[in-house]
């Protein structure tokens, strides 16, 4: 039972090392998925209006 109590205890002082780099990371990656899809709503808006301003060659 002391093995798996000294076990918990390094376990706890690794995650309490490597919390900060690890939310640090997840922050990271999180910005940048709002980013690009920020990006990815830029460039449709940008197509639309494009396709809204140039007219279709069907109509007489």
């Amino acid at each position: 039972m002391k093995i798996v109590k000294a076990l918990l205890v390094v376990l706890a002082f690794i995650l309490l090392f490597f919390a900060p780099h690890l939310t640090h990371l997840f922050e990271r990656t999180q910005r940048q998925v709002v980013e690009n899809k920020a990006i990815e709503n830029g460039l449709e808006r940008m197509q639309k209006e494009q396709q809204a301003k140039i007219p279709s060659p069907s109509q007489p």
